[in-house]
C-alpha cells in the first residue's frame, strides 16, 4: 500500500528493492513478476512509483497500481509511459465512475486499463479525521454492473465494455490467448448474457456452472 494513512509508509528504496525482487522472480520463473500497489487517497498520489522508475532500471510493467480513480491524471500519464493501471468499480456512483473509466480507455493505450472490485473484501468507513466509524464489504457484482453502466451511460458497444475485464487483464498477466478471449486453445471460460445484459449462463474451463440463471454446481455443505 502507498499513499495511504493505513500503509507501512514504504520508502522509495524499499519499493525499488521489492520491485527488483519481484521482477527477478518473474525472469527466473518465466512469469510476470509484479508488485500490486493499493493506492490510497493521500497527497503523494503515484509519485513514489515515478521516483522508483527514475532511480532504477526496473521495467514499468512491474508496478501495478490499483484504486487509481482519485488520481486519474497521474494514472493516465503512467499508462502512457507503458504501464498498466487498474480502476476500482464504484457501485455507489456508477455514472461518474463510468465516465472516468471511459476517459481512461480513450486516453490510454489499448489494453493498459483494467477494472476490478474489492469483491467481498472489508470496506472500512472513515470520517474526516481518518477514524473508522463502520465497516462494510465490497460487492463482486460491481464488475458486471460497471460493464452494463459503460454500455448504458457511455454508449460503449458490448465488445468495448467487456475489454477491460477480459482481454486487458489477460494481457496484463501474460495470459493472452488463454484467458479473456474466445479462441481455440483458450480455457473455455464463457459468460452468456440475456437481452438485458443480465447473466444467464456461466461456463468455466468448459464446465457449466450456471444455466438459465440456475446454479448447476454447489460447494461442499451448500444447501442444494
Amino acid at each position: 500500500a502507498i499513499c495511504d494513512h493505513r500503509s507501512a509508509t514504504i520508502t522509495r528504496e524499499e519499493l525499488i528493492r521489492l520491485a527488483s525482487d519481484a521482477h527477478q522472480a518473474g525472469v527466473l520463473s518465466g512469469k510476470p513478476g509484479i508488485v500490486h500497489l493499493h493506492t490510497g487517497s493521500g497527497k503523494d498520489q503515484l509519485n513514489i512509483i515515478f521516483e522508483a522508475l527514475e532511480h532504477s532500471e526496473i521495467p514499468i510493467a512491474t508496478f501495478r497500481p490499483t484504486h487509481v480513480a482519485g488520481k486519474i491524471d497521474q494514472a493516465i500519464k503512467f499508462a502512457n509511459m507503458g504501464g498498466f493501471i487498474d480502476i476500482t468499480c464504484d457501485p455507489e456512483n456508477m455514472e461518474k465512475r463510468c465516465a472516468l473509466i471511459h476517459r481512461a480507455l480513450v486516453e490510454c493505450p489499448r489494453g493498459s486499463v483494467t477494472l476490478s472490485t474489492d469483491g467481498n473484501g472489508s470496506m472500512p468507513v472513515w470520517n474526516e479525521k481518518k477514524e473508522m466509524i463502520g465497516i462494510g464489504s465490497g460487492k463482486i457484482t460491481a464488475l458486471h454492473d460497471t460493464v452494463k453502466g459503460l454500455i448504458h451511460y457511455e454508449k460503449l458497444p458490448l465488445e468495448e465494455a467487456v475489454f477491460p475485464v477480459t482481454a486487458a487483464p489477460a494481457k496484463a498477466l501474460g495470459l493472452e490467448g488463454k484467458k479473456g478471449c474466445l479462441t481455440p486453445g483458450a480455457d473455455a471460460d464463457i459468460l452468456l448474457l440475456d437481452d438485458d445484459l443480465n447473466i444467464d449462463t456461466t461456463i468455466a474451463l468448459g464446465r457449466v456452472l450456471l444455466r438459465d440463471g440456475q446454479m448447476q454446481v454447489f460447494c461442499n455443505f451448500e444447501d442444494c
